[in-house]
């Protein structure tokens, strides 16, 4: 994959690149949607119902939800929430059909929107899939986490994307050595961010590479029990300081104790 390639899937899956009514970042919601124009094909697992133009698509893309949902369910430790319902994935036949029937962007690879995934083929969906996954189980989890939490749920899913693609995850390690190590974005600035209304490509590029740096370490070094505590806690309604107060004991009083720990740690 080319480094282009790379920077499109770092700034486009995650839905920047579509019009703001279509932002992934919406309560969780069953919607309608253009099917795929062929006879579609369908696949359904214990948590995905794939919709596709033949079965070999299908079962493809059946294989790689299941693998990233269960990764996610892994890092969040949230095994007892359950899905209301399977969720959809619609491949479409090809990449003109799908920005047709999307309204995404020319770059964009794939979209979110509430419990559905719209996409095409591509050689290596994997990356794709896995931020886009991570944003279908959050969108029902949280609900709304528009704000003030979305660097929360962006961090998470590009942790996801680097975990699924080493080119990926090499690209975003570049960033966070190369910019956020010499220059972090700071903690208030990088949570009042909304990515969709920036045309700085580059400062987003970091602030995507440091929202994910964020959760590598409250997941790797702090464990997934807490960080599922965290999410409960957003979940409620608490405020930043007192979700991670309440899930981080001793350990995180407020975001700024956060923030000079994670600086350690980087």
């Amino acid at each position: 994959m080319k480094k282009q390639i790379i920077i499109g899937c770092l700034l486009f899956t995650s839905c920047v690149s579509i019009d703001e009514s279509l932002i992934e970042n919406k309560s969780y919601t069953s919607i309608s949607y253009k099917e795929p124009s062929c006879q579609i094909k369908t696949r359904e697992t214990a948590h995905f119902l794939v919709k596709a133009c033949d079965y070999q698509t299908a079962d493809r893309y059946a294989s790689l939800a299941e693998r990233f949902y269960d990764r996610v369910m892994r890092d969040t430790g949230l095994y007892s929430f359950v899905p209301q319902k399977p969720y959809e994935i619609a491949v479409y036949k090809d990449k003109s059909e799908y920005l047709i029937s999307s309204s995404a962007k020319k770059w964009s690879g794939a979209v979110t929107l509430g419990n559905v995934i719209l996409t095409y083929p591509s050689q290596s969906p994997e990356s794709i899939m896995a931020h886009e996954i991570t944003h279908l189980i959050l969108n029902e989890f949280l609900e709304d986490y528009s704000a003030p939490f979305a660097y929360i749920a962006e961090g998470l899913a590009v942790y996801q994307e680097r975990q699924a693609s080493s080119e990926s995850d090499l690209y975003y390690r570049n960033i966070i050595s190369e910019k956020v190590k010499t220059s972090p974005i700071p903690f208030l600035e990088m949570s009042a961010l909304n990515p969709v209304k920036s045309d700085k490509s580059d400062y987003i590029s970091k602030w995507y590479a440091q929202c994910s740096s964020v959760a590598e370490y409250l997941i790797k070094r702090e464990g997934t029990f807490r960080f599922s505590i965290f999410l409960k806690n957003i979940k409620k309604g608490y405020d930043l300081d007192s979700a991670l107060k309440d899930a981080y004991p001793g350990i995180f009083s407020d975001y700024k104790d956060l923030e000079k720990k994670w600086l350690s740690w980087l």
